[in-house]
């Protein structure tokens, strides 16, 4: 679908836009009045993707600075986080968790 659909809709836009020196809303609406949903759509499908990497990379910096703490949080079960199912080692029990999986969670 990338190759089908995908680059060539972006190559078309990116050419309409640079045709009409207009943005995606109004460049789609110069050609067809009706195309003008379309180019709200790809803005608004934009802010949603902009909005769900930063959460993705604000998870992935919080990990990365929490692995550099001493002791490292995921290490024992004395925290705020922890409940009382919370085990220092792994079992087979499906009523406990590790400290590891509770900080992750």
């Amino acid at each position: 679908m990338l190759v089908v659909l995908g680059i060539p809709l972006l190559h078309m836009e990116l050419i309409m836009g640079q045709f009409t020196r207009r943005g995606p809303v109004h460049a789609l609406a110069y050609a067809c009045p009706l195309l003008k949903g379309v180019g709200m759509a790809t803005v608004a499908i934009s802010f949603i993707m902009c909005t769900y990497y930063n959460v993705v990379i604000t998870w992935a910096l919080y990990y990365l600075f929490s692995s550099f703490q001493d002791p490292l949080p995921w290490q024992n079960c004395n925290n705020t986080w922890n409940t009382p199912n919370c085990t220092s080692h792994a079992t087979n029990s499906s009523y406990t968790s590790t400290a590891s999986q509770e900080f992750f969670k």
